[in-house]
């Protein structure tokens, strides 16, 4: 018997280029509605994509058959049909078939690699269904549930409440914006003194990045600056309003103001995260979902109390295409796995108006569709910037950098992770034998071990480094014998 994947790629290499090449961009809109795609067609056509996107993996050693396991592929579909079926579930929002084939229209005009996705259009038979489905319809319904779960205020009440007790707090004077708190993080923003050299600022002194007692520091440009005038009370010891963003809700306090410089406490409740809410209602979901039909656009079947839940109340607008881009930040890490770039850690910059230092969060980006998906932050390390890392052919490993977690000070980091894109999973890495944690180390793969050396201590430039070995958890040292300079 024929495995159905085999067909489809017997049938891919079939095709010359130049009749792909036109396939792709007149690729026909579908039918008025969708047949019925079996779970089991699902999941061949996901090992038909996957086995694309290896094929172009930099470093791999195994079988295609033996690194991405079928188990996994079946998890994904199992993973968008619940997705699906949660947007109409929560939401009264069914993917139609109108809805799929923009989102195909989207990868096509957006392909930063459109030889690769004409490869996966070939590997799915040309088939505009299962383009839709298969293709598609993970990437949007992905998106879509972010977005709407995280303004749905069904799912975030309580941590509303939280920040609701808190800012009456603020009014009725039993919290001090002027004392450390849980919540709490000072900021300071003054224009930059161009003078000397565009960064510096002038002003109350330094502030350590962290929560509590510390806070955040910026020099901006004027017109900068005025938009966190904009955005702040308008006089010394007013509290600000509630205002709700993706990742929690933000009261901010003025603490001290001047000509070009301002200082203010923002204090912060944290939204109960995607993956803790989907982890509580994903049991409950099946994975039957209804051929996508010719309903109408989104906002026809979208009932009104729905909408409103999920829509941000701030009166800001958010990007057109409801994409998960990334969170801005500095001092993290990329690195190119031959089919998708991760990012990850690093921290924010204040001119963006966000109230985080350090951060845990990551990106995966998939240049043949134009897509970002978020890095899960389950049993990932510790929030870090300034620390390295590698890709060794399946998994990215990170290590070493920086936190200021209190504001007391800068703490070096020594402890790192293993990201795997494919099961999205972090798993920890040894500790024991590790050099000692540091700042912007550089490291190199070698093909079967991870090498680090240099970066800065707390007190010094280093001259040491280590080698670790993911096959088998462990550390070695690097020698000192004719070392460099310290770097």
């Amino acid at each position: 018997m024929h495995h159905p994947t085999a067909r489809l790629s017997r049938r891919a290499t079939a095709i010359p280029a130049l009749l792909t090449l036109i396939i792709l961009v007149t690729l026909p809109s579908g039918s008025a509605q969708s047949p019925d795609v079996t779970f089991e067609a699902r999941v061949n056509a996901q090992v038909a994509i996957e086995r694309i996107y290896y094929s172009h993996q930099i470093g791999t050693s195994r079988p295609f058959e033996e690194a991405v396991l079928r188990a996994v592929l079946e998890q994904k579909v199992r993973t968008y049909l619940k997705e699906s079926v949660a947007l109409e579930k929560f939401w009264n929002t069914p993917v139609t078939a109108e809805m799929l084939r923009a989102e195909v229209e989207r990868m096509k005009r957006g392909s930063r690699a459109p030889e690769r996705l004409r490869e996966i259009f070939a590997a799915l038979g040309d088939d505009p269904v299962l383009i839709q489905e298969c293709l598609a319809r993970p990437a949007l319904v992905d998106r879509l549930v972010r977005n709407f779960s995280s303004y749905d205020q069904r799912i975030h009440a309580e941590a509303r409440g939280r920040a609701e007790a808190l800012r009456r707090g603020l009014l009725s004077g039993r919290v001090n914006p002027h004392v450390a708190h849980p919540n709490r993080i000072a900021v300071q923003v003054e224009v930059a003194d161009r003078g000397t050299g565009g960064d510096r600022t002038r002003g109350w002194g330094d502030i350590a990045p962290g929560r509590g007692a510390g806070g955040l520091q910026a020099g901006v440009p004027p017109d900068v600056f005025q938009k966190w005038l904009d955005r702040l009370p308008p006089r010394i010891g007013d509290v600000g309003p509630l205002v709700e963003g993706r990742e929690g809700f933000v009261t901010r306090v003025v603490l001290e103001k001047r000509e070009g410089a301002v200082r203010f406490a923002s204090f912060e409740v944290t939204k109960t995260s995607r993956e803790d809410w989907w982890r509580e209602v994903e049991g409950n979901l099946d994975e039957r979902i209804r051929p996508s039909e010719e309903d109408g656009p989104m906002g026809a079947t979208t009932g009104p109390q729905a909408a409103a839940s999920a829509c941000a109340t701030d009166d800001t607008w958010d990007n057109g295409t409801l994409d998960d881009f990334p969170v801005p930040r500095r001092n993290h890490t990329a690195v190119w796995t031959g089919s998708h770039m991760l990012i990850w850690g690093g921290s924010f910059i204040p001119t963006h108006f966000a109230d985080e230092t350090y951060l845990n969060t990551g990106s995966r980006y998939d240049p043949a569709t134009d897509t970002w998906t978020q890095v899960t932050t389950r049993n990932a390390p510790q929030a870090r910037a300034g620390h390295t890392a590698v890709w060794t052919g399946g998994q990215m490993i990170v290590w070493g950098g920086r936190v200021s977690p209190s504001g007391t000070g800068f703490f070096y980091l020594n402890t790192g992770g293993r990201y795997d894109p494919l099961t999205d999973a972090w798993a920890p890495i040894s500790t024991s034998n590790a050099p000692q944690g540091r700042w912007r180390p550089l490291a190199a793969w070698t093909g079967s071990v991870m090498v680090i050396w240099g970066g800065a201590s707390p007190t010094a430039y280093l001259i040491t480094g280590g080698r670790y070995n993911p096959a088998t958890d462990t550390w070695s040292a690097t020698s000192l014998v004719n070392t460099p300079s310290a770097r």
